[in-house]
């Protein structure tokens, strides 16, 4: 049985003349371009009209594919982390010319049983922030942590509770699951919200 190609293994391909290797990676992103888009934020997917959205994912696309540079991390996340910027610009000019419109892409409506309050963005992502989708950030530590490049304060395994975090576990089932007390869930959750500001902050490193 044939290996499938990875992202990277095409557009290697790509580098070096392949057009059949470009058709391949474009019918794989545009097949997945519904679902990619729901998963970075469902709010910022639903605001935009179907053709301008596939018009806007095939720009962005074309854009990761001219910019992209193989051993800088995982097509994948250089595409999402683009494409979550692009969209989130398009809502801003669409819909609140005069500043920024926050959307909720980490929508948790489960909570702890009663036992506590429900987990929401505003926990994680300050209105400020450039980026909606703590997807993006959590995609760009996990990359980071390929290279030994995490901050002091972020380890793999606070990586993976985020990751359940932001599936839409709540504090009390993401600490039962990884077995950790609600006093370390809640500080890891600091901890990240504290790598997203410092991301921003710099963009570049």
């Amino acid at each position: 049985m044939r290996d499938v190609p990875s992202d990277e293994e095409l557009f290697l391909l790509i580098q070096s003349g392949e057009r059949k290797a470009e058709r391949k990676l474009l019918a794989r992103y545009l097949e997945r371009r519904y679902i990619i888009g729901k998963r970075l934020s469902e709010n910022l997917y639903r605001s935009i009209d179907q053709f301008e959205y596939n018009a806007l994912y095939f720009k962005v696309f074309l854009d990761a594919l001219g910019n992209f540079r193989l051993g800088e991390g995982a097509f994948r996340i250089y595409f999402e982390t683009l494409l979550v910027h692009a969209m989130s610009k398009y809502c801003d000019k669409e819909f609140k010319p005069n500043g920024r419109i926050m959307y909720k892409s980490l929508e948790m409506s489960v909570n702890d049983g009663g036992s506590g309050d429900p987990l929401c963005l505003h926990d994680i992502v300050s209105a400020n922030d450039p980026i909606d989708s703590p997807t993006a950030y959590l995609d760009y530590a996990e990359t980071l942590e390929q290279f030994n490049k995490l901050p002091p304060y972020l380890k793999k395994r606070d990586l993976k509770y985020m990751r359940l975090i932001i599936s839409g576990y709540s504090i009390k089932e993401a600490c039962q699951k990884t077995k950790k007390s609600d006093y370390a869930g809640r500080r890891i959750i600091k901890n990240f919200q504290r790598f997203m500001e410092e991301a921003n902050r710099h963009p570049h490193d």
